[in-house]
């Protein structure tokens, strides 16, 4: 009997459990729901079995209903958290209800998903951002190209610097710069150890990728490219890795050539054969297209 009407409820939900239902499918806020699930001699809304918990989601009128308070009363002997919302509470503040189901599951033991989330991307332990969520789901963040996150140890160095010794570089006498500095060229050091370079003199700080693509284009292509050389381009570069290079060929007259990306979204190295002559300077790629 109660397999029937848990069939009947499912495919006849309710707006407000549609709504719900958006964000509770699928793993989306780390653990596994079921929809009108049995538990004991109940069919539930939603049922969450790694955290036990239950959501229900009742009419459209706030009144109190003596059967949902026995129900609720057996549930909770059985071990079983029970959240109990209106509809119209679903509709008009679904992000307040979801902010609130997903608080009563960090109370909880992650899933598995989060266990196998966790054991495969350890760096995100590194960021603290990445601790909260955003829209009931886990927080993914996507534009590291305009503005990147920061780990908490180079969190740690920047509020070290502002609390013990900030000042500018290169240009006092007085121990806060003299410190500050030693401590900003330590780094160009370390960062020529790490990717192999000749010395810490080959390292050059710049804003963004942006500014850095225009001093390359302004100082090593001015002095080395004339007409008739050759650079090489993708087809699936951002424009600030273009547009430099356009500006300095209308006062130079070298070539642009471009590599183009298949279907797929791949470069072929074959088509790159045919491009690179003994004409070509420079090849200028993009590590992923955005």
């Amino acid at each position: 009997m109660k397999d029937s009407i848990a069939s009947k409820l499912r495919n006849n939900p309710t707006d407000a459990e549609k709504c719900l239902w958006q964000f509770l499918r699928m793993d989306q806020l780390g653990f596994r729901f079921r929809r009108q699930h049995k538990i004991l001699d109940y069919v539930v809304d939603f049922y969450c079995p790694e955290a036990k918990l239950i959501v229900e989601v009742d009419g459209g009128q706030h009144s109190d209903n003596k059967d949902d308070r026995t129900r609720d009363a057996n549930l909770h002997k059985s071990g079983y958290k029970v959240l109990r919302y209106w509809n119209n509470d679903v509709l008009e503040n679904t992000s307040g209800v979801i902010s609130d189901i997903q608080k009563n599951l960090s109370l909880s033991q992650p899933s598995p998903s989060q266990v196998r989330e966790r054991a495969n991307n350890p760096w995100r332990d590194d960021f603290p951002i990445f601790k909260q969520g955003m829209n009931g789901k886990p927080l993914a963040y996507l534009d590291s190209g305009a503005s990147a996150q920061k780990p908490k140890v180079v969190l740690d160095a920047m509020m070290s610097v502002y609390e013990g010794s900030y000042a500018n570089i290169h240009r006092g006498l007085y121990d806060f710069s003299q410190r500050t500095t030693t401590q900003y060229e330590n780094v160009r050091k370390k960062v020529a150890d790490f990717i192999g370079a000749s010395s810490e003199n080959e390292i050059v700080y710049t804003r963004n990728s942006t500014e850095a693509i225009n001093l390359v284009a302004q100082s090593w292509g001015r002095q080395n490219l004339k007409e008739g050389d050759e650079i090489i381009l993708t087809r699936m570069e951002h424009h600030a890795n273009i547009v430099p290079w356009q500006l300095l060929q209308d006062e130079i007259g070298f070539s642009i050539r471009v590599w183009e990306v298949q279907e797929d979204g791949s470069l072929l190295i074959d088509d790159l054969k045919t491009l690179l002559s003994d004409k070509t300077k420079l090849l200028s790629m993009v590590h992923v297209s955005n």
